[in-house]
């Protein structure tokens, strides 16, 4: 009869968890800012306005989105050469 009780899961064992609960995360209270927007996304989006601004007259894509990446990259502070 002892050997039972010694075998028996801890859940069958007057209920108790079997697993330890999680561990405490004082942060999870704290609101997380809202993710950034990737520099492709932020790309994108200034590469439009840019093509907008010329009424979105062909032919000059290319030329709008390397213009609006060297932007992005300087007023983040990255100094990428390729």
């Amino acid at each position: 009869m002892d050997e039972l009780k010694h075998n028996t899961p801890l859940r069958s064992r007057k209920g108790a968890p079997t697993t330890s609960p999680p561990p405490f995360d004082p942060l999870r209270f704290v609101a997380t800012p809202k993710a950034m927007k990737s520099r492709e996304a932020m790309i994108a989006e200034l590469a439009y306005f840019k093509a907008q601004s010329r009424g979105f007259a062909p032919g000059h894509e290319v030329e709008d989105w390397l213009a609006a990446e060297a932007e992005i990259d300087m007023r983040s502070g990255l100094n990428l050469k390729r």
